[in-house]
């Protein structure tokens, strides 16, 4: 069985089955829920599940240590770039699940009072402090004014607290000092690139002197760039107009990042547009809902500089397991691994041959009907076979053919034909190729295609 170790500059998140992190009080807690599931299921092996309390000496240990085949690294990018060459040294397998810029798109058509909920739980919860929380938000022009003004509002009101001495508040501390301090320098770029900005101070100091609670910010930026660019790790949202959809997706997918994404849009074209390769670049894509809290189940992971991984979904457990390709032969004889003792080339006149050389006829015969171009039968050059199949010697290219294009702007067709044949079946295939000019653009246009012959 392989182990997994979740492993980061900052140790915040948690994984299945090797964990480690600086707070003991939290893998208590997590240990904790861990029992509970083992108990659910009648009881679990010895040493399932650990919980290593650690520092980057630790993480580094179990990186290089080739008794962990696998591991599974949640945390910046900047952590992945540490990670991923460390285990590619030893031919180890990595999930990174890594940093995440995520982005929402507010349609003309949105339903905006579903989109100012979504937008408030994705940007201001945890204290903005999840990976798939709402970084940059990207609104059309007509609506622009109406949604950021409310928007406003939330962020002025919600409530900064204690969350465990009142129940109403929506938000929470951030986790050090250094996020306090990453966050206010973040702040400070944006002022100086005429940013304007709503909330972003620091709350209940004289109280909680030790922790570090600030108002969510909002800020209004004129275009995709500086600090909107990187993950800072904290309440900021960036919001900006947009007129053209086509630019949108540009901007959208402008980051280096591609975890999680969202539109708001009761247009189809505008959401399958989204949804389809020329759309969103992430790995997971939301409609009329915020890009937190809906992936629970799903794959969930992203692309680019996210790292690619997933956990969870149809097919996670596949990255930790190893995969085995088997052929059993019950027979005498041994098989060859292409599926026939004998090939043959329709090069000469034999009995098998002439019998699988009418049924080759009528697949080429189907080619010529639809290519108006000579074709090269250069190994298949004998007379009989022509004959036999109807192929009419004009519509045969010679071997000189082959060497000068018949057509600046065509090109030549080639026809190939190969086929494997046992004692009791054969089996077929055909390559229909197209070769162009070599001093003009290089292109190339394949068709092939595998038939059965009984």
């Amino acid at each position: 069985m392989g182990l997994e170790c979740s492993i980061g500059v900052c140790l915040r998140r948690y994984r299945y089955l090797e964990t480690f992190r600086e707070n003991a009080t939290d893998c208590t807690r997590v240990q904790a829920l861990v029992a509970r599931a083992v108990k659910k299921f009648g009881g679990a092996p010895r040493g399932l599940s650990a919980a290593l309390i650690g520092d980057r000496n630790t993480a580094t240990r179990l990186t290089d240590d080739p008794r962990v085949p696998l591991v599974s690294a949640t945390g910046s990018t900047g952590m992945g770039r540490t990670v991923g060459p460390r285990l590619a040294q030893r031919f180890a397998r990595a999930i990174l699940e890594l940093g995440g810029n995520n982005a929402a798109v507010v349609c003309p058509s949105a339903d905006l009072e579903l989109s100012l909920h979504a937008i408030a739980f994705a940007a201001i919860g945890t204290a903005g402090q999840r990976c798939t929380t709402l970084r940059r938000l990207f609104v059309h022009r007509h609506v622009y004014t109406t949604l950021v003004e409310r928007l406003k509002q939330v962020y002025t009101t919600a409530r900064v607290g204690n969350p465990l001495e009142d129940g109403s508040v929506l938000i929470g501390p951030l986790i050090d000092e250094a996020a306090f301090t990453a966050m206010q320098a973040t702040l400070s770029e944006v002022r100086a690139l005429g940013g304007i900005i709503t909330g972003g101070d620091r709350c209940h100091a004289e109280r909680y002197p030790a922790a570090y609670y600030v108002r969510p910010a909002l800020i209004e930026m004129a275009e995709q760039t500086g600090p909107v660019l990187r993950e800072t790790f904290a309440p900021l949202l960036y919001v900006m107009p947009y007129t053209d959809f086509d630019e949108v997706i540009e901007l959208h997918n402008g980051v280096p990042q591609g975890l999680a994404s969202s539109i708001f849009s009761n247009d189809v074209r505008e959401v399958e547009h989204f949804l389809s390769a020329a759309g969103s670049d992430c790995g997971i894509v939301n409609v009329n809902i915020g890009p937190s809290g809906a992936e629970i189940g799903g794959a969930f992971g992203g692309e680019k500089e996210t790292g690619g991984g997933r956990e969870a979904g149809s097919d996670a457990w596949k990255c930790y397991m190893r995969r085995v390709t088997s052929t059993i032969n019950f027979g005498s004889e041994l098989p060859l691994a292409q599926g026939g003792p004998l090939r043959h080339r329709l090069n000469c006149p034999s009995v098998c041959d002439e019998r699988l050389g009418h049924i080759f006829g009528d697949l080429a015969k189907h080619l010529l009907n639809s290519i108006e171009r000579p074709i090269d039968f250069r190994f298949l050059d004998n007379e009989w076979w022509r004959q036999a199949n109807g192929v009419p010697v004009s519509c045969l290219g010679k071997d000189s053919d082959a060497q000068q294009p018949l057509d600046d702007d065509i090109g030549i067709d080639l026809l190939r034909i190969e086929f494997y044949a046992g004692e009791k079946s054969a089996a077929a295939h055909f390559a229909h190729e197209r070769i162009f000019d070599s001093n003009k653009p290089r292109q190339q246009v394949r068709a092939e295609r595998s038939d059965p012959l009984h």
